[in-house]
């Protein structure tokens, strides 16, 4: 039977920022810095808030968009987006500060405490967030502490050197961090080399509900759009990779200059810095440029 609920991406850039530095991607991010924008590139498919029918609808194939006033979708349309606005708030808060309760939540967010429990259940049944025990207190029931169910999915992120590709599969807090490389000559075909190591790491994702999320791919090159313009040290006649990528495994693929992908991975860590250049230098030289928090 086919669901009524839809299904929306809700951006993981959030989970990343404000999960904050931590010791393990930093050694990453200074060794690899284009593998740290990972996690800015994901996408979880999520339950909308609200399900696509309504209580004013008792039969939805009895009507037609027609047989109402143009408005009349306009409150159910706010209602959703507030909400969804609220859970975004509430994961946000979750992950930026924890271990804390429903009731910490609801005094923090401002949000009622009916409005909290509603959410963090959901939150919970899609595996977004798990209850972690009880907080010490001596007066009073014992608060249950939540915290981001950062295994509940991974972030997958390929660079593509002149001579090998180096890999890295991380939980959605940038931590459990497994680093591999594989060789690449300028004759193999990046296509199938790629098809090949994706298929290889998908089995290590098993043990999460939603698997590998999101997965960028950092090019030596000009890139636009998504698509791949110049490559100075090897051939790629493919231009549409993230496109076909995504076809073959379903997974939101995104493909970038290596040297925008190290810039937007610093900021990460830095969020404070709005303005902010990176140079990495290889067998050329690369910089990632960021003005006002947008990539020149």
């Amino acid at each position: 039977m086919k669901s009524n609920v839809r299904y929306k991406p809700l951006s993981a850039v959030i989970i990343f920022k404000i999960s904050g530095p931590s010791n393990a991607p930093k050694v990453f991010l200074n060794n690899y810095p284009d593998l740290s924008f990972t996690i800015c590139l994901l996408h979880i498919q999520t339950p909308c808030s609200v399900p696509l029918q309504s209580g004013m609808i008792r039969n939805r194939n009895s009507y037609t968009c027609n047989d109402f006033p143009e408005d009349i979708f306009m409150p159910i349309a706010n209602q959703e987006m507030i909400r969804d606005n609220n859970r975004r708030q509430v994961l946000e808060y979750i992950a930026n500060h924890p271990p804390i309760s429903r009731a910490a939540l609801a005094k923090k967010l401002n949000l009622t405490k009916a409005t909290i429990s509603n959410i963090v259940q959901e939150l919970i049944d899609q595996r977004l967030v798990r209850e972690i025990g009880s907080a010490q207190t001596s007066l009073g029931r014992k608060p249950i502490l939540l915290e981001f169910h950062k295994k509940c999915g991974y972030a997958f992120s390929i660079d593509v050197h002149p001579s090998r590709i180096i890999t890295l599969l991380t939980d959605l807090k940038g931590e459990d961090c497994r680093l591999k490389e594989y060789p690449f000559r300028k004759e193999d075909d990046l296509l199938a080399c790629l098809k090949k190591i994706i298929s290889l790491t998908l089995p290590l994702c098993q043990d999460s509900r939603y698997k590998i999320v999101g997965i960028s791919i950092g090019i030596y090159g000009v890139v636009q759009n998504n698509c791949i313009e110049f490559t100075p040290y090897y051939s790629l006649p493919i231009q549409n990779l993230a496109e076909l990528l995504e076809e073959a495994f379903g997974i939101p693929i995104t493909v970038e200059n290596e040297s925008n992908l190290s810039v937007l991975g610093e900021s990460v860590f830095h969020s404070h810095c709005r303005n902010m250049i990176h140079l990495n230098v290889h067998d050329g030289i690369g910089m990632g440029i960021l003005i006002n928090g947008q990539l020149y």
